[in-house]
């Protein structure tokens, strides 16, 4: 007696993470960046380790939020997709976050003009500004004056 049975034989192209770069991000400014899979089972899940702070993945694959303040540079952040048949693979993946710019007015460098770059620039007032780039000579006229006191004033970081 011969018995005979039919199946269907799916084959699925392995699971792989197809991103292999990451776009740089800066600090403090929203960044948006979609990883993307191929082959397994979809749907996919994302995790990842070594993000730097402001930034989440989320299950769908997009990498975004807004870097903070002291992650510059760059971060070394490991990847997995995991399908609907439970396969995962993983990478490392470069991100390089850029220093945020330091705004006009913030003579201290703490990236927030407020009432304490004001008291150094009245703190030079009457000094010759050093160099072009002076963040105390606010109207680059080559020298520190009340007038660059007031501009400062007008710049503070809302909060």
């Amino acid at each position: 007696m011969t018995v005979q049975q039919a199946y269907t034989l799916l084959i699925v192209d392995p699971l792989g993470i197809k991103t292999s770069e990451l776009p740089s991000a800066t600090e403090l400014t929203l960044y948006s960046a979609t990883l993307q899979a191929s082959g397994g089972t979809p749907p996919y899940t994302w995790t990842a380790a070594g993000l730097p702070s402001g930034l989440l993945l989320g299950n769908d694959g997009l990498l975004s939020g807004t870097p903070d303040i002291g992650t510059a540079g760059l971060h070394t952040v490991f990847v997995t997709v995991t399908d609907a048949a439970e396969a995962s693979v993983s990478v490392s993946l470069d991100l390089w976050v850029d220093p945020a710019p330091i705004p006009a007015g913030d003579v201290n460098g703490d990236r927030v003009v407020d009432t304490t770059d004001v008291v150094l620039i009245l703190a030079a007032r009457g000094q010759p500004a050093v160099g072009p780039e002076d963040p105390r000579d606010l109207d680059r006229d080559g020298k520190i004056t009340a007038l660059d006191a007031r501009k400062c004033v007008l710049l503070f970081t809302p909060r």
